[in-house]
């Protein structure tokens, strides 16, 4: 007993591991967790940034400040202040004090600089409101990345009020403070991350939800240098870079905590709001964001850090290679029989295509209300719109020439946002796994370790091609003896979706403004970008779109009426006798595969094929 009792405490000791930063010297552990026989360095509570506290609040985050002896980084800092009432997953430790990063480093990365090891800097999600970055499995990060000679790195960064404060201008409290806080870390990473034996010039950011949006907003960002990170992975982004949403609660906050006299400066107001607690203002934030899309809204454009539209800013930025992936659904329909959530969610994402005009939020009302009789109700309003977003800049930074790796994760249970995190980094854990999940539980992760290392995810992977068709099946189906694993499909990524936000609705938008209204910016769609989209719709679609096209002209009188109907007609009839001439397998650009073949001979799959010269 004796002797285990000493070899107990010789392994304790010798699991310490001390690394010399620039700014001191920080003791971490090794983990020999998990079943492996590859250890890990473990550091969490890394400072990069002095603590955003005091005359600090809302204030760009600062250099860290030397110092004495070592720092003990074995146990997470408190969470950044959020409100918790958002999340399945709320932090009970929190406080302002939080800008640190977490370092999970495989043991062999430090043994072997002359090949360091590349970086994940992963964001986390949460609407820039809640979650943080002390919420994850340390065995899970440990198992699926960090013991593949993988440095994985997880920054804290300002949320809420306290990162996103909004007061209409830079010149008291800068706009984005929270993601000038990320910017922080990277550049932490840079000039640190050789000490931990990683490669300062092999960073891969990577994100979920908005953390997703994040790796799109700091890949476009001219203030982000270029070298902070080299590729991107962004699963189930929907970005939007608001113009006032912040503004708005961010008067509330002031109005509701009493820091709103008349005659008081901006400065003044400021000043009072440096003086109340961290608890009262949070308090008040979580009061003031029960109302539904009432909440901060993460970065905003128009300042600095994003001098202009994410649209301008997606049309001129540069591009880096990028893993773009959804899920199949990405949200529910439960609440899609409410005519307020259509409203809400027509216009909230509207917002986010740029589309500023009645018209286009009225069509797209009358379409998820089913008014038209085309809404085929098996896709959520918010998913349909999801999938279209990251079609959108798929095909905008694949025309800048970079590799963009766009997938569609549709494993059974899993196929809603953020449900594909249990498989890639441990989150929503389920108690007992089918053999498909732990097939995925270990394929999903492999192909962002591949991507970090070699730039491809799968040898089978191909990146989007220049004619907008290409896609990754991330899924697992067993059907008898067959079994169909994730695939390349040389097919348009969700069109029926793709076609409604960026075509149908981009051309009532378009149609309205020629008629005399006015929009604060030009959504991104041309025939140029969006081949896929404009021009080889299967028949069936474009007649539909036609005809709601129609249905959403504003006609003068009921003469007009009667005589555009009557035109309509006509020529249906004369499409219909004419494409009895023809063969009904090749028109428009499009035909009907009547197989399909994947891993082997699937059957009749009914799939329409683009591009019938293909």
């Amino acid at each position: 007993m004796r002797y285990f009792l000493i070899f107990l405490l010789y392994f304790a000791s010798s699991s310490a591991v001390t690394v010399k930063t620039n700014k001191g010297k920080v003791e971490g552990y090794t983990s020999y967790d998990a079943g492996l026989e590859r250890p890990v360095h473990v550091f969490k509570a890394v400072p990069f940034a002095e603590p955003p506290v005091g005359d600090l609040r809302f204030a760009l985050p600062q250099d860290a400040l030397p110092w004495e002896g070592v720092i003990n980084t074995t146990e997470y800092s408190p969470a950044c202040m959020s409100n918790t009432t958002r999340t399945r997953s709320p932090q009970e430790n929190i406080s302002e004090d939080c800008l640190y990063l977490n370092i999970f480093a495989d043991k062999r990365c430090f043994a072997n600089r002359t090949y360091p090891c590349p970086i994940i800097a992963y964001i986390h999600g949460g609407s820039f409101t809640y979650d943080s970055a002390v919420m994850f499995n340390d065995t899970r990060i440990i198992q699926k990345y960090a013991s593949h000679e993988i440095i994985f790195v997880i920054p804290a960064f300002r949320l809420g009020i306290f990162g996103f404060l909004d007061l209409g201008n830079d010149d008291v409290v800068q706009r984005n403070i929270g993601m000038y806080d990320i910017i922080k870390s990277l550049k932490w990473i840079k000039e640190e991350i050789g000490s931990f034996g990683g490669d300062p010039n092999s960073v891969t950011l990577m994100g979920n939800s908005a953390g997703a949006s994040s790796v799109a907003y700091l890949m476009l960002s001219p203030g982000v240098p270029d070298d902070a990170f080299h590729q991107g992975i962004s699963l189930s982004n929907a970005p939007d870079l608001a113009s006032n949403s912040n503004q708005r609660l961010s008067q509330l906050m002031i109005d509701s905590v009493g820091c709103n006299e008349s005659h008081w400066t901006t400065q003044e107001m400021v000043h009072c709001l440096k003086g109340k607690s961290a608890l009262e203002l949070i308090g008040w934030q979580r009061e003031l964001e029960s109302a539904p899309i009432q909440s901060f809204s993460g970065p905003t454009k128009n300042t600095p850090l994003f001098p202009g539209s994410y649209s301008s800013l997606l049309r001129g930025g540069k591009a880096k290679p990028i893993i773009l992936g959804t899920t199949k659904y990405e949200f529910t329909r439960s609440n899609d029989d409410s005519i307020e959530y259509k409203k809400t969610y027509c216009d909230f994402y509207c917002r986010f295509f740029e589309y500023h005009t009645t018209e286009a939020y009225e069509a797209c009302l009358r379409f998820y209300l089913n008014e038209t009789g085309m809404y085929s109700g098996e896709y959520s309003l918010e998913g349909e719109a999801i999938h279209a977003l990251n079609y959108r800049d798929a095909v905008v930074w694949e025309s800048k020439g970079a590799p963009v790796y766009l997938s569609s994760f549709n494993l059974n249970n899993h196929s809603i946002h953020a449900r594909d995190m249990l498989f890639a980094i441990g989150l929503h854990p389920v108690a007992i796994m089918t053999e498909e999940e732990k097939f995925m539980d270990k394929y999903y992760p492999a192909l962002f370790r591949n991507f970090v290392k070699r730039g491809q995810p799968d040898k089978k992977w191909k990146p989007l091609g220049a004619d907008g068709k290409g896609y990754f099946v991330i899924d697992v189906i067993k059907n008898g003896s067959e079994v169909i694993l994730p695939h390349q499909t040389n097919a348009y990524y969700y069109p029926d979706h793709v076609h409604f936000w960026l075509s149908y609705l981009s051309s009532v938008n378009e149609k309205a403004l020629e008629a005399g209204n006015k929009t604060e910016d030009s959504p991104l769609i041309s025939s140029l970008l969006f081949p896929a989209v404009n021009n080889q719709l299967p028949l069936e679609t474009e007649s539909k779109m036609e005809a709601l096209e129609e249905e959403n002209e504003s006609l003068l009188s009921a003469f007009w009426v009667v005589v555009v109907i009557a035109l309509i007609l006509a020529a249906a009839i004369l499409v219909m006798i004419v494409a009895n001439q023809i063969n009904p397998k090749l028109q428009k650009g499009y035909n009907y595969a009547e197989e399909m073949e994947i891993f082997g001979n699937t059957g009749k799959a009914g799939i329409v094929v683009y591009g019938a010269t293909n």
